[in-house]
Order: C-alpha cells, then structure tokens, then sequence
C-alpha cells in the first residue's frame, strides 16, 4: 500500500449451501463431467467447490454395473488425499436423491481436510472387500483418467493392432 507496508490479503469466503439446500460431498460418478452428474443437476443441484477429504479415509473402485463407482471408506490412520467435490442440492430433492442411490452406497457424515463436516457418499465396509483400492490414486477422477492412460498405452484403447501400426 501507501505505506510500504504488505497489504494483508483478504480471501474470498468459501461457496455455501443456502438454507434450503444440503451440502453434499460427490466422491464418484456424481461429479461435474461425470456419467450421472445429470442426476444432480436435473434435481437443481449447484456445484460448490472442489474439495479434499480429511485424511481417515480409503477409496475403492467397486465391482458392479456401469458406471462403474467408487465406495469412500472411513478408516483412521489412512494418511490419504482424496479431491472431490461438494455441492449443494435442494433440501426438497434430497429424499429422492436418495432413493436413486443404489447399496453398498448411502449418505454419512464427512470430514473435509479442513474441517468442515458435510453430508456425502460413504460405502458399506463389506463391498470393499474384493474392491482394488484406489486412494493412492488421489481421487475418483485421477483414477479414471489413469485407467484410461493405462488402456491406451496396453493397446486397449479399442484401435486393432493393424489400425495403430499403420
């Protein structure tokens, strides 16, 4: 400033659920981008931030039908850094919202690595079992675009070998 002295940055406060709407933490599929983002958007769903989850927490890559989608598991002592993304969702579309989840998933509590507790997607401990476990990965969306990577470098990007040597 004027003065020469540092002109203390002020930060802009973080996006919040309004009254009439629920902060909702989207670890999988559910996200921007994502194959059943519309199912959020199309209940008036409004995109927040991204996030990352507190560190007492593993992802998995479930077995299942498509889209495939991950379980978030709470597990103390996981030393994890997982992005997601929060939005918020009219308190009117939650019950069916809900409803359109299928098990092992279902809605908990969780931390936000900077201690906010909101409402997301959590996974029943059983289904992750015979999962792979995904959390060194980063994030749902790390993952995927790794597994895509890893397909197309393996030859299994759906071109023929003839195709990709000509």
């Amino acid at each position: 400033g004027a003065t020469g002295q540092q002109v203390p940055r002020i930060s802009a406060p973080k996006p919040a659920a309004l009254p009439d709407e629920l902060a909702l933490c989207m670890v999988g599929a559910h996200m921007s981008g994502l194959p059943l983002n519309s199912q959020v958007m199309d209940r008036g769903g409004r995109y927040l931030e991204t996030v990352q989850l507190g560190p007492d927490y593993r992802l998995f890559a479930l077995s299942g039908p498509e889209p495939q989608r991950p379980g978030l598991l709470r597990e103390t002592g996981a030393d994890s850094a997982i992005e997601a993304e929060l939005w918020a969702l009219p308190l009117h579309e939650v019950g069916r919202f809900l409803q359109s989840i299928p098990a092992p998933l279902g809605l908990g509590s969780i931390t936000l690595s900077d201690g906010r507790v909101v409402q997301g997607f959590l996974c029943e401990a059983a289904a992750t079992l015979d999962a792979k476990d995904i959390t060194a990965s980063g994030g749902w969306r790390a993952w995927c675009k790794q597994k895509i990577s890893s397909m197309s470098h393996d030859g299994l990007d759906g071109k023929s070998e003839a195709a990709s040597s000509a």
